[in-house]
């Protein structure tokens, strides 16, 4: 690292304590200057501009909570697709044993898509009958 010649005007007192501090570090004032303002120039970046949480870390934990995302929206389609399959099974042994025309069964999906779409929320059986 190449040195500077620079001038600064100083406290007398910080003057009589830097050289105290110097003599019984057995080191120059000026490099006990210089490893003052090097340690206030760490104290300002930790202060000002450093994270305490790094780019890298943030990235991993992001990636990471993509992934759990997917994992569990697969899990979740498979199991609101054997949901519906168990459904629908059930509607037809329902309908079959009743006797409900496939035309009428079809009118009550659309009738619950239809309550669904206005609600925009889960639904339940009493609030159909009403």
């Amino acid at each position: 690292m190449s040195a500077k010649a620079v001038t600064f005007r100083l406290d007398e007192s910080l003057i009589k304590d830097i050289s105290r501090i110097a003599e019984d570090k057995s080191q120059s004032i000026n490099s006990c200057i210089s490893q003052a303002v090097q340690l206030y120039c760490d104290h300002y970046y930790i202060q000002e501009k450093s994270v305490f949480v790094t780019d890298e870390y943030i990235k991993t934990l992001n990636a990471s909570i993509a992934l759990l995302e997917h994992k569990l929206n697969n899990r979740s389609n498979q199991l609101i697709g054997s949901l519906a399959i168990q459904q629908f099974v059930l509607s037809k042994v329902l309908a079959d044993s009743l006797d409900i025309s496939s035309d009428a069964l079809d009118f009550y999906r659309k009738q619950a898509v239809e309550f669904m779409r206005e609600n925009n929320r889960v639904f339940s059986l009493k609030e159909m009958l009403e």
